[in-house]
């Protein structure tokens, strides 16, 4: 359970930097969707330590593909 709500407070955060970094550029839901998209691929992880890092790391990939692509 306090697990679950650590990880729910880094995408908390991972959530807030994407914005701060991606809204002047992109709509938010793009940002929205990106974020739950890397959260969704990660879903079935057993170790969650490192889930918000990676999601962090895809979501970015991810809207920056979208960005300059």
């Amino acid at each position: 359970m306090l697990a679950e709500q650590q990880e729910e407070t880094a995408i908390a955060h991972v959530r807030d930097r994407l914005h701060r970094r991606y809204d002047p550029v992109m709509a938010p839901s793009e940002v929205d969707q990106a974020l739950a998209g890397a959260r969704h691929r990660f879903d079935a992880g057993k170790v969650r330590t490192f889930i918000p890092i990676l999601v962090e790391r895809r979501a970015h990939s991810e809207l920056d593909r979208r960005r300059h692509g």
